[in-house]
């Protein structure tokens, strides 16, 4: 290829990077447009912290049970159709929970479709990036790819501040309107630009077993680690605007703004770890993994214990130090499989874990606050992230004895 048609093809790759990036993010927002707005929900809804927590997970139902299925279904429908697809339910479950006024059981519901849109696109997209991108460059992409869940936590944030009053509970609506059209011009953009023929699906390769990925120790590992780590980020990121409302005294507006500047500076993160990357040694990175998940689980513990006075330290410094975790995850799952054919495996075992982190979370989070109280839900964030951190350094063992056998086996 020279020069003119291999910046032809990058240009194309950015463009349908950009795109599935952008879509990336406006998944993120659905996915975490219930922290924004929970002052509104409960008042609206009549219901507390614990039901609250519900809407969280109830997103992550539909997404658990497609988790692993979904990279067979990308081998053969294609990932375009599939995405296409996610699209479809996200769309969907926004506008019928837009038009559920103030029946809980149809929010509800609608957040279970939701779930199935989320749950297709999140492990579907990154074969798409991975596709217009060769090994080396896939780097910056596949970090900007890694914030989706923070960047969506930021917009939605700033998206709810600007559409509702938060003197009059039932315009919490306006959050579930504006995303769905989001959806649907990012869904056009989509239809549009990537299309895919059949060739870049990518060629014909030799079957590979994917039970094979499935029986690998260290992907598990890892994202078992992933799946504590997620348990807190969903606690701390839902009730950060609840806590600083009802315990700090902040205001509503203002509370969502602090919960930004958190989940703003994840994605400042997510560019400073693939920096970062770029001048590690691939053989360390499951060390650097374990490293910054350390980090990351004191951070946790710290969730609903910082005042008006250090709220923004902890937002910004943390928020930074929070986006390692997700994006060193997302770089070293290709090399956790015996081989690269099966990186989808390790997409969807990533996808099932996150999101019973999330079902979990949303779960006991809200009910553990409106019974027991702020303080218990921090010992909570401590043990999770102890049982993480033990599952880190498992996986740190099982990839360096995993390296070493590969090693040898090209030796011989």
């Amino acid at each position: 290829m020279d020069t003119k048609e291999n910046q032809q093809s990058m240009g194309k790759a950015w463009l349908v990077a950009a795109i599935i990036i952008l879509s990336g993010w406006a998944f993120g927002m659905m996915l975490k447009k219930i922290a924004g707005t929970m002052l509104l929900l409960m008042p609206a809804f009549e219901i507390g912290p614990a039901a609250g927590g519900s809407l969280v997970s109830a997103i992550s139902i539909l997404s658990v049970i497609l988790a692993l299925p979904i990279g067979g279904m990308v081998a053969k429908f294609g990932a375009r159709n599939i995405i296409l697809a996610a699209f479809g339910f996200a769309i969907l479950g926004n506008v019928l929970g837009a038009i559920s006024g103030t029946n809980y059981a149809m929010l509800f519901t609608s957040r279970i479709i939701e779930g199935a849109g989320f749950g297709t696109f999140l492990p579907a997209a990154p074969s798409l990036i991975a596709y217009y991108f060769p090994p080396e460059k896939r780097g910056l992409p596949m970090g900007l790819w890694s914030t989706n869940v923070g960047a969506g936590a930021f917009l939605v944030l700033l998206l709810t501040n600007g559409v509702v009053n938060f003197d009059d509970p039932v315009t919490w609506s306006r959050v579930w309107w504006a995303i769905s059209f989001i959806l649907l011009v990012l869904a056009i953009a989509f239809f549009i630009v990537v299309r895919p023929a059949k060739s870049e699906e990518g060629p014909a390769k030799p079957k590979v077993s994917i039970v094979a990925g499935l029986k690998s120790v260290p992907v598990w590992l890892m994202c078992i680690s992933f799946m504590c780590y997620t348990f807190a980020f969903i606690g701390l990121t839902t009730f950060m605007p609840t806590y600083l409302n009802q315990v700090l005294n902040v205001d509503s507006a203002s509370a969502n703004l602090y919960t930004s500047i958190l989940t703003f500076a994840m994605i400042v993160g997510g560019f400073v770890c693939g920096a970062m990357l770029r001048r590690v040694k691939r053989e360390y990175h499951p060390l650097v993994y374990l490293i910054f998940l350390i980090i990351d689980m004191i951070i946790y513990s710290l969730s609903f214990l910082y005042t008006t006075d250090t709220v923004v330290i902890f937002a910004a410094v943390g928020g930074l130090l929070l986006q390692f975790v997700p994006a060193i995850l997302f770089n070293n799952a290709p090399d956790t499989m015996p081989t690269p054919a099966l990186a989808g495996v390790a997409m969807g075992i990533i996808s099932l874990c996150q999101n019973i982190g999330g079902i979990i979370a949303g779960s006991v989070n809200g009910a553990i606050i409106q019974t027991y109280g702020w303080l218990a839900i921090t010992w909570v964030f401590v043990g999770v992230g102890i049982l993480g951190i033990l599952f880190g350094i498992a996986y740190v063992f099982a990839m360096k004895k995993k390296n070493a056998r590969v090693a040898l086996d090209k030796a011989a």
